[in-house]
C-alpha cells in the first residue's frame, strides 16, 4: 500500500479517514501544503524516523502537483525537518535535534499543547537571547549613529503618545529601535540573527501584543536609553534592558500588559 507505514498508523483497522486531506482549490500552493505538514509533524502524527508518501501519493492526497509536493519538501528540507534520501525517499526528522530558531513560531501554532504553556517556552526563549544580544548591542554601539537610532526611538514614542495606538504598528517600531542598535555594531551575524528573531514575532505577533500594551513604560524606557547611550553610560542603558525584558517576560508569560504597572 503506498501510504504504509502512516495509513497503518493513523487509520482505524476498518474505514478511518485517510491522514492528508486535498487542500482547497484557492490554496494550491506549496507554502500551505508545506504548513500542512508541519502541523501533522509538530503534532506527533508524523513521528521522527517515519517516511512520509512519495511525492506521487501526496499529490493525490492534497489534490497538488507534483511540482508543488516537490517545492513543499524543499521548504520542509531548508527547516531541517525532512530529510530527502537517495531514491527520494523523504524521512521525518526529530525538529527538536535538528531545527532552528525560524521554527519556533510553527511550533508554536502547531501544537496541540495550551498556547499558555507554549508561551511560556517562547517568553523565556525571547527573554535569554533578546537580552543577550541588546546587552551586546549597548557595549559595541557606536556614537555616531545615535541620530539614526533618536529617529526610530521618537516614532515609538509618537506612536504611543496616541489614544488608541496601533499595537502591530508599536511592534514593528519597538522591533526597528533594536534593529538600529544591533546593526550600528556591524556585526553581521549579530544582525541576521536579530532578523530571524524578528522572523518567529512576525509570525506570531498577536501573541506578542502584551509587550507593547504598556507603551508609555517602554516610551519611557526608550527615552532613557538615549540618555545613557549620548552619555556612554553602557551600564545605564543595560539597566533599561534589563527592565524591558524582565518586564516583558512576565507580561508574555501572563499573556497580558498589567505586569507593567507593577
Amino acid at each position: 500500500m503506498p501510504f504504509d507505514p502512516i495509513r497503518k498508523k493513523y487509520q482505524d483497522q476498518q474505514s478511518a479517514p485517510a491522514l492528508f486531506k486535498p487542500l482547497e482549490k484557492t490554496l494550491r500552493t506549496s507554502q500551505v501544503l508545506a504548513g500542512e505538514i508541519r502541523k501533522y509533524i509538530v503534532q506527533g502524527r508524523i513521528k521522527p524516523g517515519q517516511s512520509l508518501p512519495s511525492e506521487r501519493d501526496m499529490a493525490e492526497s492534497f489534490q497538488v502537483t507534483r511540482t508543488v509536493v516537490r517545492e513543499a519538501v524543499r521548504s520542509l528540507e531548508q527547516l531541517r525537518l525532512v530529510s530527502v534520501r537517495q531514491g527520494g525517499k523523504i524521512r521525518v526528522l526529530d525538529y527538536l535535534a535538528s531545527a532552528g530558531i525560524e521554527f519556533a513560531a510553527d511550533l508554536l501554532l502547531g501544537s496541540d499543547e495550551e498556547p499558555s504553556e507554549m508561551m511560556k517556552d517562547i517568553a523565556d526563549a525571547w527573554w535569554v537571547i533578546g537580552r543577550a544580544m541588546m546587552f551586546y548591542a549597548v557595549e559595541n554601539f557606536k556614537s555616531e549613529d545615535l541620530d539614526d537610532l533618536l529617529e526610530a526611538v521618537l516614532a515609538y514614542i509618537r506612536e504611543s503618545d496616541k489614544k488608541r495606538g496601533d499595537y502591530k504598528r508599536l511592534q514593528g517600531l519597538d522591533y526597528e529601535v533594536q534593529n538600529r542598535l544591533m546593526r550600528s555594531t556591524g556585526n553581521r551575524a549579530m544582525i541576521l540573527l536579530h532578523n530571524s528573531m524578528r522572523h518567529v514575532y512576525s509570525h506570531v505577533a498577536d501573541l506578542f501584543t502584551p509587550i507593547v500594551q504598556n507603551s508609555e513604560h517602554i516610551a519611557g524606557n526608550y527615552t532613557r536609553l538615549m540618555y545613557h547611550l549620548s552619555k556612554k553610560d553602557v551600564k545605564g542603558a543595560k539597566k533599561v534592558f534589563e527592565s524591558y525584558f524582565n518586564h516583558g517576560r512576565e507580561a508574555l508569560r501572563r499573556g497580558d500588559g498589567n505586569f507593567w504597572e507593577v
